[in-house]
Formats: C-alpha cells, sequence, structure tokens
C-alpha cells in the first residue's frame, strides 16, 4: 500500500471468496473484515501468528468446517505487518519515535506516513463490517478491547470457547479459572477506532500475550498457539454472529 517514511514497504493481502452472480434486486450484504497487526513494531507474535492463520486458512481450509466457510463466504482484507520499522528495530514506536496507534484521527493528527496509508486503505474498504487489531502484552492471558455492545457478545463467547479448549489442551493450565477477559475501552487514536469513528465498522482489539501464565519461555510452543487459536476463534464468533 506503499512505504514508510524509512523507506520499508507495507503489504496489505486481500482473500476474497468466489463472486456469485446475483441478478435480484436485493441488497446484497456480505462479511468483510479488515485485519491489521504489528502497529507497535515489538509486537512480533501478533504479525507472525496472523499470517500463520492464514497461511493455514488457505493451505487447510477443507480440514476444518469453520475454515472452509471462511475460505469461501469471507472477504478479509489484512496488513500484518503496519510498522515495519519497529517490527525490525524491535521497537514500540516508528522511525520518527511516534506511537502510531494514538496517531489516528479524531483523536490523533495524522502526522505518520504509516498512519496516512492505513487511512487511505480503510477509504478504500469502508464497507467491512469489522476491523480487528491484533497486539500482543508483556504478560498474563490473552484479553480484548469493546468499544460496543456488539463486539462484546463475540468476545465473551470467544474467551468461554477458549477456555474450555485450552484446559483440555494444556494439563498444566489452572483449571478453575476462566482464560481471556474484555475491558471496555476505546484506544485514544486507535486504528480501528478510526475505522469506527468515521465508517461505524465494529472495532475488535485482541490482545495476545508473549508469554502465557503456564507456558516455559517467551514464544514459546503454547504461546504460540494461543496466539494463532485466539485470533482464529475470534474470527469463527464473528462468523456465528453475523
Amino acid at each position: 500500500i506503499g512505504n514508510n517514511a524509512g523507506g520499508d514497504p507495507i503489504y496489505s493481502y486481500a482473500f476474497k471468496p468466489v463472486k456469485i452472480s446475483d441478478d435480484s434486486i436485493y441488497t446484497k450484504s456480505k462479511l468483510k473484515i479488515i485485519i491489521t497487526s504489528a502497529i507497535h513494531g515489538y509486537e512480533q507474535m501478533s504479525a507472525w501468528s496472523t499470517a500463520n492463520f492464514f497461511k493455514h486458512l488457505c493451505e487447510h481450509w477443507n480440514t476444518q468446517s469453520p475454515l472452509e466457510f471462511m475460505r469461501w463466504n469471507v472477504e478479509f482484507q489484512v496488513v500484518p505487518v503496519v510498522n515495519p520499522y519497529g517490527y525490525n528495530q524491535n521497537t514500540r514506536e516508528n522511525v520518527n519515535m511516534i506511537d502510531l496507534n494514538r496517531n489516528f484521527p479524531p483523536a490523533g493528527n495524522a502526522s505518520e506516513v504509516e498512519t496516512q496509508l492505513l487511512m487511505s486503505f480503510i477509504d478504500s474498504h469502508s464497507d467491512a463490517q469489522f476491523h480487528i487489531d491484533h497486539h500482543n502484552i508483556s504478560g498474563g492471558y490473552p484479553m480484548t478491547y469493546s468499544a460496543c455492545v456488539e463486539s462484546t457478545n463475540i468476545m465473551t463467547n470467544l474467551w468461554r470457547t477458549m477456555t474450555r479448549k485450552w484446559r483440555k489442551d494444556y494439563p498444566a493450565a489452572p483449571q478453575n479459572i476462566p482464560f481471556g477477559y474484555i475491558l471496555q475501552s476505546g484506544i485514544s487514536g486507535g486504528l480501528n477506532m478510526y475505522s469506527n469513528k468515521t465508517y461505524n465498522i465494529i472495532p475488535i482489539t485482541l490482545e495476545t500475550p508473549w508469554k502465557m501464565p503456564f507456558a516455559t519461555t517467551k514464544y514459546d510452543k503454547i504461546t504460540t498457539e494461543v496466539s494463532i487459536d485466539s485470533l482464529g476463534n475470534l474470527l469463527t464468533s464473528i462468523c456465528k454472529s453475523y
């Protein structure tokens, strides 16, 4: 979609279902989801797990019914690395030391090239229903930020599902607590809040940890699986709600 101030390219990827011929007079509604990650460059796991989920979707869509539904019925517009400078340098900010997730209107002043490119990207996909912005947190269990009742319902279903799954998958995990929680907030100057305030797209901010409390090391197998699981099951929850 363009280059940042340092010349690093920012890529977007489109995953589109087969177009069906429809001559009916009725309004057509398709499910379209924007997904962004690594706006904070040092949150590399968000980009890695986003990329690997879509690799799995493309290569193994016929192994699970939710994946098959997404492959053939949902349009995804994905920017896996919003902040390539920060990703490459392992820093939160961009080359100008600006936190890009505080730079978007209406609260931010859109001073940065990355901000302007992502605004144009969102403007060109203003018909999307959801915008997931994937982040990482330094510790604890996964969480989501909600800015509306629609996303809260989706997130509640997500964390109930993941609690059951992870208790079964990981015997070392605590068996008496829920995994995942919801904060009622919208990030001032945030990327997906621009989508929401400008086009009324439902914003969902997903935060997965660098290391799960019952994992052994940062970015280990368990934490990686949890990150991909969270995104994939969030998308499943959205599909079921739509």
